[in-house]
């Protein structure tokens, strides 16, 4: 009974499966994905909704119309679909904030400093000594003003899905069910 098992686990291991793209599709009903499709070279449709499930040749979809404020399912043929991918979550973006911040902030500070050391008018004489000082203010407000706008606009993270990953089919694939039959007979 035991070389009978060995036998099959060497088998299982040693014979490819025909299925084995199939099975690593990472996708499960109700992700959240992002396609883009094209009907034909000048035009492409972009979906953001949830992946609902791969028949035969085509993908399906529910995908939100914010026009007509409602999920729509649709049926994608996989050879039109272009790109694919799934939602990895929430990504902050305090970071690409705050630089966005200080660049801006920095750049504003350098025209008030030029404009400071420009002026002339008799009551406060500022050299060019207070452009580094007004570009350094300019820096610190918009790094603080950016780490907050960033904190409060997050955005969402996208992985791509290999489109090989759903066009690779087998017949004993359907409906969703993968199916394998291994006969071992022993003498």
């Amino acid at each position: 009974m035991l070389s009978r098992a060995l036998l099959w686990l060497a088998f299982t291991a040693v014979c490819p499966s025909p299925v084995t793209a199939q099975s690593q599709l990472p996708l499960v009903q109700g992700d959240r994905i992002r396609m883009t499709a094209s009907g034909s070279p000048s035009h492409k449709a972009e979906c953001v909704g949830r992946y609902m499930e791969v028949r035969q040749d085509t993908l399906a979809a529910q995908c939100w119309l914010s026009g007509r404020r409602t999920w729509e399912e649709f049926n994608v043929p996989l050879q039109s679909i272009d790109r694919l991918e799934i939602s990895q979550g929430k990504k902050s973006n305090v970071g690409k904030g705050a630089l966005i911040g200080a660049l801006a902030g920095a750049g504003f500070g350098l025209a008030v400093g030029i404009g400071a050391a420009a002026e002339d008018d008799g009551w406060f004489d500022y050299g060019a000594e207070v452009i580094p000082l007004a570009m350094l203010g300019g820096a610190f407000w918009g790094t603080a003003f950016g780490l907050v706008i960033g904190a409060l606009t997050p955005g969402e993270k996208w992985a791509e899905i290999p489109l090989d990953a759903i066009r690779t089919r087998s017949p004993s694939v359907t409906g969703g069910v993968v199916g394998l039959r291994v006969t071992v007979a022993l003498p």
